[in-house]
Order: C-alpha cells, then structure tokens, then sequence
C-alpha cells in the first residue's frame, strides 16, 4: 500500500503540467527580526527569482544562456507595474516567458550604474513585444539582457524528474521525501557528498553528470541515464543554481543573526520606543552602508568556488599506481582499516557496527544532545555507517571512487579525510582489502586478524628484549 502510494505521489508530480511554484524560505529566515526577514526573502528574490521567472545574475558562473538586444519603444501596460516592451534580439527564435531582462540604469543618489531586472510574463515572437514587470524600466534604445532563457530547460527537468524527492526549492523535502531513507540530498548547504574534487571543494560538472548517469546505490537516487545528454547538463546547471541560491541566502541569514535576531527584536521591544528607534535605525544604516559588499562578496566567493570544482588541481588523485591487489595488500589494508581507527564506525569486521554506532552525540549548532545514539550527518540526519560487506558503495565502486572517498572524506558526513595519516600506497591497500570484503569470509578474517596481532605482539617483545 505504501509502495503504491509513493507511485502515485510520484506521478502526479511528475506528469503533466506543473503549477505554480514558489521557492521557500529557509526555516532559519524565522529567527531574523522581521525587517531582516524581509529584506533576506527581497534580496533573494531579486538575485534569483522564481522557478517560473528565474533571474540570470551575472555574478554566478552559471550558464544561464544570455541573448542580447536592445529596446525600441516602450508603452505603459495594462496594469501598474507592468509595461510593453518592443525589442530586437540578437536571436529571434526564442520564447522569453518566464525570462528575466536585466538592464542598467544611473542612480539617482550615488551616480553609478546599477543592474535591474524586469519579468517577461509573455512575448510575441513575431512582432518583438513583450509584456514585463518590475519596479524600473530601461528607456527606450537602452541595451538589454536576457537572462535565465538556457536555465529554463533545466528547471522544466527538474520540476519533471527531481521535484518529488528533492523539493522545489533544492531542500530535499519533495512530496516523497518522508517516505524515503536516506533522505534526498538538500542542496543547500552547497555540501555534496560524492565527487572526485577535494573534501572543502564543490563538484565539478563532470561529477554532478555522473550521478546523474549511475545514480547513488543503496538510495531511491535513480539512474537517468536514458536522458539526452543536454537534458543531464540543463539539470546539473540548475541543481549548482539552486545550491548557489541556498548558499547565498544561508550567508545573509548569518550576516543579520548576530544582531537583529527575533530574539534581540523582543527584548529591545521592552525597552520602549526609543530604543525600538534605534534599533531600526541601526538595521537601515547596516542594509544601505554594508550589506551590498557583504551580499557581492557572498556571491563572489561561492562563484569562486564553483568555478574551481572544474580546475585539475581541485581533484583528489593519487601519487602513486595503484598497489597489485594481493593477498600481502589486503592484509597491510585490513591493518591500517584498524590503526587508522575504521573500526570505531565500520566495525571490526566491516558490517557499519562499530562503537561509534553506539555513542551519543551532541549537535554542533545547539550544542544539544541528540535523542538517539550514532553518527549524524550536517543535515541531522542520523545516519549508518556503510556495510562493507553489501559491496554497495555510494560513491561508486571502481577502486578510484573508494580511494577518493578514503583519501578525500565524504563531506556532511563523519566519515573524515585520511590524506594526512595514511599515505597513497596504504590507502590503496585499504582500498584492496574493502573492496574484497564482499567476497571474503568473515571466520577467516578474524583468524588472520589474531595472526596480525599475535605478530605485532611478537615484534613488540623481541624488540623490547633487544633494547634489555
């Protein structure tokens, strides 16, 4: 009953034709003051839009797919707000609904130019018009962007193949999310877990195609590999457009929390009016004084980011070939997966019931136990270690995707980096000895593990005796 369910949830969400979509703000919004609240959800909304008239802010290395022109004439519309716009494109073949056009304009304060965006709520093609909304327009013969226009094929994807899992806004809470475990991937924190790049570093594009085409074993993450290739890339550029958005809006949420929390809203709302003033005064001059150089060089450095999870040096690659995968490798392997302490999560014989599995933890950001005893993930999610022994792995199976999961960590998860206590020779016999264990038998590993100890029990003495 509950399979059909989720089918039927899954269909009507991924048939046909999609209502109207919001994108929602991040829970945390609520903690701000209202004011901050407000001007996180505008900001936002002003930089990146709504699924259906999604922004194209140049500042993001996104390929939103651009198309110039300029305007010729301008009238009023049929509502306030809105105006009709005749323009001449560079292509002409295209439908703008749903686009953004940005445009620059002077400021009447500060004298600079500044970038503005208009919504396209429909275009005729044939005659050039179209009808726009916003709260400036360009004069008329002022040149024109079109933004969001290649994105768009994307966000139709999306809204088809990914939505129900993993929510219109990236948060992984799809209509059929509280069905699944392990939960569908929240793309905002901008933390993915399987790729080739570095533990602090993102994706890179090649790593978002390929769990599109493999998708994720052990999870409901499907493979999509039937799609056509420019279908996979339209939705790898729009799930890095929506982790960039989540991104953004996470550090503009930490930017207003030291100081205008909803906290500090209630307590400076006891003090009376006056201090009420000021604090509204204070919040004004932060917002107009700081929070445009806060809010682009946000932007700047997860652009940067971004952009570096496609350069060679952000990979995670070995220094050496990998180690022949003998019988001597595995048994250095299954050494170093106990001294490096592998143990304490994957258990001594690879089943995911180490001790760790056992032991509270403490929530890093309210410092808060949590109710149940394991390992967590940055999500709260609680979460198994894997079983070695199921030969399902996560990230990938080939010796390269276990060795960079060793070398680089997985990150949002406990599972840490080994780059700096093991070196590239004994991680591939790691790599050697995980990989065999799906195929080896667990009686006789512990016989071999008490040789293992019972040796460097030996050594120990005879080197003790030496030193006598």
């Amino acid at each position: 009953m509950l399979l059909s369910l989720m089918l039927v949830s899954v269909c009507l969400v991924g048939c046909g034709e999609i209502p109207e979509m919001k994108f929602a703000s991040h829970p945390r919004v609520d903690e701000l003051m209202p004011p901050a609240q407000e001007v996180v959800k505008s900001t936002i909304d002003k930089h990146f839009g709504e699924p259906d008239a999604i922004v194209a802010w140049s500042k993001l290395p996104v390929e939103f797919g651009m198309l110039e022109g300029e305007v010729t004439e301008i009238k009023d519309g049929a509502k306030d707000g809105q105006k009709t716009l005749t323009v001449e494109l560079d292509e002409t073949e295209v439908d703008l609904q749903g686009d953004t056009l940005e445009f620059y304009r002077e400021d009447e304060e500060t004298g600079e130019d500044v970038a503005d965006f208009l919504r396209v709520l429909s275009y005729d093609a044939e005659s050039g018009t179209l009808v726009a909304s916003g709260e400036n327009f360009p004069e008329e013969e002022s040149e024109i962007f079109v933004g969001g226009h290649g994105l768009k094929d994307g966000q139709r994807l999306y809204m088809k193949h990914c939505l129900h899992c993993h929510g219109v806004t990236g948060d992984g809470d799809g209509p059929t999310a509280n069905y699944l475990n392990p939960k569908p991937r929240d793309f905002r924190l901008g933390l993915f877990k399987y790729k080739s790049t570095d533990y602090a570093e993102k994706p890179s594009h090649a790593d978002l195609m390929r769990t599109l085409d493999e998708g994720i074993a052990g999870t409901y993450m499907p493979s999509f590999k039937l799609l056509e290739e420019d279908e996979k890339k339209a939705i790898v550029e729009y799930v890095r457009w929506l982790s960039m958005r989540g991104e953004i809006e996470k550090r503009l949420i930490d930017f207003f929390e030291a100081e205008f929390s909803i906290l500090a809203w209630e307590e400076t709302q006891e003090e009376g009016e006056e201090a009420m003033e000021g604090l509204k005064l204070d919040f004004q001059d932060i917002v107009v004084e700081e929070l445009p150089f806060e809010l682009d060089a946000v932007a700047s450095q997860i652009g940067r980011k971004w952009e570096l999870a496609d350069d060679e040096s952000s990979l995670v690659k070995p220094t050496v070939a990998r180690v022949a995968d003998t019988q001597e490798s595995r048994l250095r392997g299954q050494k170093y997966y106990v001294s490096s302490k592998c143990i304490t999560c994957h258990g001594p014989l690879g089943y995911g019931d180490g001790s760790e599995t056992e032991t509270y933890k403490t929530d890093p950001l309210t410092n808060v136990t949590y109710s149940e005893p394991g390992l967590y993930d940055a999500w709260g999610t609680l979460v198994k270690p894997r079983n070695l022994r199921l030969g399902q792995f996560r990230g990938g199976r080939r010796p390269i995707d276990v060795f960079r999961r060793i070398k680089g960590g997985i990150p949002g998860t406990p599972m840490q980096a080994f780059s700096t206590s093991l070196k590239d020779e004994e991680i591939w016999d790691v790599v050697n000895y995980v990989l065999s264990l799906p195929h080896s038998d667990p009686a006789v590993e512990i016989n071999q593990r008490a040789n293992l100890e019972t040796t460097d029990t030996s050594k120990s003495s005879l080197a003790g005796s030496e030193g006598e």
